[in-house]
């Protein structure tokens, strides 16, 4: 800053820190106090600069540099994730992807996470970790995003030769345990996602495969808010024509000769996560 006002040490200083509390303890506030001891400019010099400006004598000042915009961005959220990952250091909970920033017109800051842990985390252990990157930054913190649990008991993967069956005996007793955990922690979530190469969404939402996990999720006692099924259908492999095999036959076209759409395998994934 480049003023003619006078400002004490103790004003600068107070300043300064307030500056550091908002933007980091790097912060550093410079002040240029010009011509102080003689009072500031005097009227005389503003009217020889005035002078100076109208006869085109005044230089042209230095090169300003195009602020970065992106850049800072990618700084800031580097730095971010810096010291969120050492915070998770030595712990069971890594942060997958980019953390990101939540901006909002005053503190705390909002951090959006993606965490991956063994068990649920309990909101105690969020808030402790909320305090740690508050120190860290020197700012206050505020965490938000969703938890995947990668526990035996929080995932279950199940295959099946087609759409047009149904869950075996295993695969709903399966299903059914995983359900039970989630009805004693109301706080979590189940994800069900079915996939089969070569048939699309619409297609997979109207088989028995999916009006069968869908029947059961319903009648399970879960609330609606706790589990949502997606189809995630496999792209379609381009079908090439079919050749007759020795011996076989060939099937003349626009008589059925188009090959049959696939009908499996069918994946279905399970998975639980948590919100906060």
């Amino acid at each position: 800053m480049r003023t003619t006002q006078y400002f004490g040490s103790a004003q600068i200083d107070a300043v300064q820190e307030a500056l550091r509390k908002r933007f980091g303890p790097n912060t550093q506030l410079l002040v240029d106090q010009i011509l102080v001891a003689q009072g500031g400019l005097t009227a005389e010099q503003m009217a020889r600069i005035k002078d100076f400006i109208s006869g085109g004598v005044v230089q042209p000042g230095p090169k300003q540099e195009t602020f970065d915009l992106k850049a800072t961005q990618d700084k800031i959220t580097g730095y971010l994730q810096k010291q969120v990952d050492e915070a998770l250091m030595g712990t069971p909970i890594r942060c997958t992807g980019s953390v990101k920033v939540l901006l909002g017109a005053s503190s705390p800051l909002g951090l959006d996470l993606r965490l991956v842990t063994p068990e649920p985390l309990e909101a105690q252990t969020v808030k402790l970790l909320a305090s740690q990157l508050s120190t860290k930054v020197s700012s206050p913190v505020e965490l938000h995003g969703v938890i995947e649990l990668e526990a035996p008991d929080y995932t279950l993967a199940l295959e099946l030769p087609d759409t047009q069956s149904g869950l075996d005996w295993k695969g709903r007793r399966k299903l059914n345990e995983l359900v039970a955990t989630l009805l004693k922690r109301p706080d979590l979530q189940l994800r069900a996602s079915l996939s089969a190469k070569g048939i699309n969404a619409e297609a997979l939402k109207a088989s028995i495969i999916w009006r069968d996990v869908d029947g059961m999720l319903k009648r399970s006692r879960l609330k609606t808010s706790q589990w949502l099924m997606q189809a995630t259908p496999a792209p379609a492999v381009a079908s090439a024509e079919a050749t007759p095999s020795e011996g076989e036959s060939p099937v003349p076209k626009g008589e059925g000769a188009a090959r049959p759409e696939s009908r499996g395998p069918v994946r279905c994934i399970f998975s639980v996560i948590q919100e906060f």
